[in-house]
């Protein structure tokens, strides 16, 4: 081999020494940078004539399994939701109580029940009577507190609905922005893989938000659609936009319809995309202001209203509206319903606590004279048909075809249970949804976590590893300059001799 031949050998060694070890320098700083994958520098050796000329470096890699970065996104996605909704089950569970807690519902009806069947036997009682009109007023002021903190939290979604279009426009404006940069890089025969992790961690924040799914197209774009397949992110960018609103209990979204109350969530201000933002927190807060939430006020506004109608069956108004009215029952759809958030308006009839006695007597006054026949009639007529199992379906428990505006939402409860029956069930099936929400969020969290172990040891940097090829390629580095060192000695001793 001729000196300069051995010497073009020594410096191209020398020169991928150098990038090497300056990509693995980087690797080592950046181990704990969260998004940062681990950075490779191809090599090969640079032949001319059949003969081997050195080693030359090509462009930075990414080491990164794609098949499982996209599915930790879908399990960010899994996350995002379930812990979103928890997070809101277990406010409303704060509020709501255990079933045998003593001021959750069914206790209080239990009691409303326990004080007629014992005014049933003192029905001339004025303490008696005092006590009921007060577990009267306990029962419907823990109704308005129920009703009041479902929409409470159903105004918090939206607020934190519109809160999150600001983070989810960065994320997508970030991600076009990148890919316009790497579109370029392709193009030019060039890698930016600092850009790419950087695009990557973007789109896993925006997967965290909402489901989404993409693919990369061969001029190294990210294309993004949301779970149904309706683009989010095509060759432009588009922001998401949707308006505050305060909810009340008629309040609703509607696909398609310009009259809902809810304003739908737009992109590019023009296309409708609420229906198609599933998963992730967006998701998760949608479920529980449409479904959720809303199907927990149908349950509390039918233990209201049908309450209050088979007290007023049974000849005794004991629970009204603000107007002094009870609200009609449940009528089929399209008719609106009447009574839709009525739970956080039932109180007892001003009447009644105007006068107690009505609670003996009944609306029509004392019906039976001095030897209170008529009382036991009125007060029996109270606690067989008000608290037993209803004897006619027109005042069993609204199940299906609930809710405001479209009446999409169904109850999980029996519809000829006893009131003390639903109202007990009604407190259970809230808190056995929220610990299955708690459930569904571990395991998901859980799977989550595996799949961030297995892209970690895949993709990520052990520090023990680069450390050993730093030291490798120290020695290769050496020992190209010691090759250089030798080649100069052997150089001047050959000019020496001339």
């Amino acid at each position: 081999m001729s000196l300069d031949v051995s010497l073009r050998f020594a410096l191209t060694g020398l020169t991928a020494s150098q990038r090497g070890l300056d990509v693995v320098s980087r690797n080592i700083a950046n181990a704990e940078t969260e998004g940062y994958t681990r950075k490779t520098l191809t090599q090969y050796n640079e032949v001319i004539n059949g003969y081997n000329f050195g080693v030359r470096t090509g462009n930075l890699g990414r080491v990164l399994d794609k098949a499982l970065q996209r599915e930790l996104l879908t399990r960010d996605s899994e996350v995002g939701r379930h812990s979103t909704i928890e997070s809101y089950l277990i406010k409303m569970d704060a509020v709501q109580g255990k079933p045998d807690s003593e001021l959750s519902v069914g206790n209080l009806v239990k009691q409303l029940h326990n004080g007629f069947v014992s005014l049933l036997d003192q029905p001339e009682s004025l303490t008696m009577q005092r006590r009921i009109l007060d577990d009267a007023d306990t029962l419907a002021r823990r109704l308005n507190q129920v009703g009041d903190t479902i929409n409470t939290l159903r105004n918090q979604t939206q607020a934190e609905i519109v809160d999150l279009m600001g983070e989810v426009n960065h994320h997508l404006s970030q991600i076009h922005d990148l890919n316009r940069t790497l579109t370029k890089a392709t193009l030019a025969g060039e890698t930016a893989p600092d850009l790419e992790d950087k695009r990557d961690q973007a789109l896993r924040e925006l997967s965290k938000l909402v489901d989404i799914t993409y693919f990369r197209t061969g001029t190294g774009e990210i294309k993004i659609n949301a779970a149904n397949g309706q683009p989010l992110l095509d060759s432009s960018y588009q922001p998401l936009s949707t308006s505050t609103v305060t909810i009340n209990a008629t309040s609703y979204y509607e696909q398609g319809n310009p009259a809902s109350p809810i304003p739908p969530i737009l992109l590019g201000g023009t296309a409708d995309m609420t229906p198609f933002l599933t998963g992730g927190r967006i998701g998760g807060l949608l479920e529980l202001r449409d479904e959720i939430l809303p199907t927990m006020q149908a349950e509390l506004d039918g233990l209201a209203v049908t309450m209050a109608r088979r007290f007023e069956d049974a000849g005794l108004t004991l629970f009204t509206d603000s107007t002094g009215t009870v609200p009609a029952g449940y009528v089929a759809p399209p008719a609106a319903l009447a009574y839709v958030g009525f739970s956080s308006s039932i109180r007892v009839s001003a009447l009644v606590q105007a006068d107690p006695s009505i609670l003996r007597d009944g609306d029509a006054g004392q019906p039976g004279g001095a030897t209170y026949p008529g009382y036991r009639d009125q007060l029996q007529a109270v606690v067989d048909d008000v608290f037993g199992v209803p004897a006619s379906a027109a005042f069993e428990f609204p199940t299906a075809n609930l809710g405001p505006g479209p009446r999409t939402l169904s109850t999980r409860l029996a519809a000829d249970a006893t009131l003390a029956a639903y109202a007990t069930e009604m407190v259970t099936a809230n808190g056995v949804l929220r610990a299955e929400s708690t459930r569904q969020l571990d395991a998901a969290e859980a799977i989550r976590d595996r799949f961030q172990e297995h892209l970690s040891n895949e993709s990520g940097v052990n520090v023990d590893q680069e450390i050993g090829l730093l030291i490798q390629l120290q020695r290769s580095y050496s020992s190209s300059a010691r090759l250089i060192t030798t080649n100069r000695e052997m150089f001047a001793e050959l000019l020496q001799a001339v």
